[in-house]
């Protein structure tokens, strides 16, 4: 008796024999059949469940790669910024995930900080995060070049024709990138999609809206705008994905950006303290639900 495999051929042999001739009657050879068949389609089972097993430990195995990866392109520790106390977090959804933040020193003496977001969530966007992190690495040649102090805008409209140009489907990456001068104590930023900064000013926290252009990589031509922000010794700048605004809580509704506000004005003490108070806000409103969305938070107090 033989069960046929997927393409006619015959995968499985059973060899019965019998001391009689007539040894065998047609009700057993159909019995010996449907067995036959049934043990057969248990071992296929069992082999594609091996080769699932197999192929699902591959891709465990990749995905860790990536977010291994993905974790390099983040500063090594916390950078030494001339005027600024800095602290920084950022929570991917999955293992690997789209946020990405950076801070680099530069010609002139200013620093480059930009936080940034992929859309998406998982490997596909930490790919393109990756991309991100990649371009923006290869401009400072051409700002060395430069006379006058940078611009962000320029450095945000290459990667912003780099990433188009790329055609990386549907995905499109929020950011914003700033120039910290900390001689004239000024942050210089444009501003792709991403949410606008909030700066704490005494008892008073406002979001910077003053530019805003659309994400990059959906057109290439976009032009982006750039705001000058003086600020003063005590105040308190913040940079956030939506990540962090659009945390749920047990009920369904966002921690949102008054939410935000309110713990940003309670938050006291050094960058990492308040960086530490604005995470407890946020889990303390999603009170265990797990969060949607990668999460990443930059504080920048003026000293």
């Amino acid at each position: 008796a033989a069960s046929p495999g997927a393409f006619g051929d015959l995968d499985n042999w059973v060899i019965v024999l019998h001391k009689q001739t007539a040894g065998f009657d047609v009700e057993f050879l159909e019995n010996l059949v449907l067995r036959v068949g049934l043990i057969s389609t248990t071992l296929k089972n069992l082999q594609a469940l091996g080769d699932l097993r197999r192929a699902n430990a591959f891709i465990d195995a990749e995905v860790g790669r990536i977010a291994d990866i993905q974790r390099a392109l983040l500063p090594e520790s916390t950078p030494q910024i001339p005027g600024l106390d800095f602290a920084a977090m950022s929570q991917t959804f999955d293992r690997a995930g789209g946020d990405l933040y950076d801070v680099v020193e530069i010609p002139h003496g200013d620093w480059v900080i930009l936080i940034a977001d992929a859309s998406g969530h998982g490997p596909s966007a930490a790919v393109v995060a990756a991309m991100l992190h990649a371009i923006l690495h290869t401009y400072p040649a051409t700002v060395k070049s430069e006379q006058a102090r940078p611009d962000p805008s320029k450095p945000l409209a290459y990667a912003n024709a780099q990433l188009a140009g790329n055609r990386i489907e549907h995905s499109f990456v929020t950011a914003i990138l700033g120039f910290w001068n900390p001689g004239q104590r000024t942050f210089t930023y444009s501003r792709a999609g991403q949410n606008p900064p909030m700066l704490r000013r005494g008892k008073e926290v406002t979001e910077i809206k003053q530019v805003g252009n659309i994400p990059l990589a959906i057109f290439p031509e976009t032009v982006y705008d750039q705001f000058t922000l003086k600020l003063q010794t005590g105040d308190v700048l913040i940079l956030y994905t939506d990540g962090i605004t659009e945390a749920a809580g047990q009920s369904g509704d966002l921690f949102g950006e008054d939410r935000l506000k309110s713990a940003l004005l309670e938050a006291d003490g050094s960058a990492a303290q308040i960086l530490d108070s604005l995470a407890a806000a946020v889990q303390q409103h999603s009170q265990g639900v797990r969060s949607r969305d990668d999460q990443t938070l930059l504080v920048l107090r003026v000293t």
